[in-house]
């Protein structure tokens, strides 16, 4: 058992400060979110190493620019070679120092299995990724449901893929997450 204090990190994926109560969003509650804020550290300047998914993942999960991993559009991915390569995520940092580390939700890793040094990881691809059979596909085939590509829903296009999932809410990729 590790004497390591009781400590969570939240990473979310595409979560716009606009969109939180804690930075000002006057149209949305966001009361539990808020409440890990004032709690934790809440960054009011800081932007991303790319602006492109998939290179910016491989960036936070190695410390190690795009350019230098070779990641540097969604169509690649992380060497699955990397401890060889003498290079640890931060993952993989954390657990051995008696850390459990858990990743839950969008993960765009290549392999899709890949773990990537999480001990634990709930996967729910998002919606363009029809034919991953990731947790949330299981999940939903569990209840005669299945997964929509974003272009199946109302204003997908117009809105920039922010759409209305058309599962009932208990069922959509958000709850399922959450």
């Amino acid at each position: 058992m590790s004497s390591q204090p009781n400590l969570i990190f939240l990473m979310p994926d595409q979560l716009r400060a606009d969109f939180l109560s804690c930075y000002g969003a006057d149209f949305i509650q966001t009361p539990h979110i808020d409440s890990l804020f004032s709690r934790g550290v809440r960054y009011a300047d800081a932007c991303t190493p790319s602006p492109v998914c998939v290179p910016a993942r491989s960036v936070l999960l190695t410390g190690i620019n795009a350019i230098r991993t070779g990641v540097t559009s969604n169509g690649q991915f992380l060497r699955t070679d990397l401890s060889e390569c003498g290079i640890s995520t931060w993952p993989e940092m954390l657990s051995q120092e008696g850390y459990m580390t858990s990743a839950i939700g969008k993960m765009h890793f290549y392999p899709w299995e890949a773990s990537m040094g999480f001990q634990h990881r709930m996967i729910c691809e998002d919606k363009r990724w029809l034919n991953v059979k990731d947790d949330y596909y299981h999940y939903l085939k569990g209840y005669g449901l299945k997964k929509f590509h974003g272009n199946e829903h109302a204003g997908y296009q117009e809105n920039r893929g922010a759409i209305i999932s058309r599962l009932p809410w208990e069922h959509s990729w958000d709850y399922f997450v959450g």
